[in-house]
């Protein structure tokens, strides 16, 4: 599933692949620092852990993809924000799911900024 969700005043795009089981754990990607390689990068990783009863999200940061805004104004501060949003929308839509987060480069940094700015965010997100 593809969807668009505003973030401030611009558009964030979102691939979702949720698998058959009621209840999944769900890994949402973060890609790292490049102005072309986005969320794209997943999608084979999240056709294949459906396959294993496992859902994902992976999402472009803004100016990135499909997602609107500039990238270059994009700090590592913003882009934290921009996960505890898309997590905080995640956990409103899949409230029994399990939370984890895999980044990939600058990923990397935004999910370790994250942790250390919420540190239990994600722990209050499991059951």
């Amino acid at each position: 599933m593809r969807t668009s969700l505003p973030y401030q005043n611009n558009v964030v795009d979102i691939y979702i692949i949720e698998p058959e089981t009621k209840e999944f754990p769900l890994i949402l990607f973060l890609h790292g620092g490049s102005k072309t390689l986005g969320k794209e990068r997943f999608q084979e990783w999240q056709d294949n852990l459906a396959k294993e009863g496992i859902g994902s999200a992976s999402f472009d940061f803004i100016g990135v993809g499909k997602s609107t805004g500039s990238f270059s104004e994009s700090s590592l501060a913003d882009r934290v924000g921009q996960v505890i949003y898309i997590v905080t929308w995640l956990h409103d839509k899949y409230p029994q799911a399990l939370f984890s987060l895999y980044g990939v480069s600058m990923g990397g940094y935004v999910a370790l900024a994250f942790f250390q700015k919420y540190p239990f965010t994600l722990a209050y997100y499991t059951k």
